[in-house]
């Protein structure tokens, strides 16, 4: 039962994913709930995209990346 419905579900999907992005403009998110650097509705893609990777964290060690190091002090980090 549970395949049945996923199944249908991901056949729903692909047929509406052709008019998707018409979908997204017909119902008009604000642009804090669509969360997308692509689909700011102030059209700076390119500006959005560079902010987006100029102040992203992915690259910032996570605060606890310490207690995960093995306890020799070997170098200095």
């Amino acid at each position: 039962m549970i395949r049945l419905v996923r199944d249908g579900l991901l056949t729903q999907c692909s047929a509406l994913q052709p008019d998707s992005v018409l979908i997204v403009d017909a119902l008009a998110p604000p642009d804090h709930i669509l969360n997308s650097v692509l689909g700011c509705a102030d059209g700076h893609v390119y500006r959005h995209l560079e902010d987006s990777l100029v102040n992203s964290t992915a690259t910032d060690r996570a605060a606890w990346w310490r207690e995960v190091l093995p306890s020799t002090p070997t170098s200095k980090l």
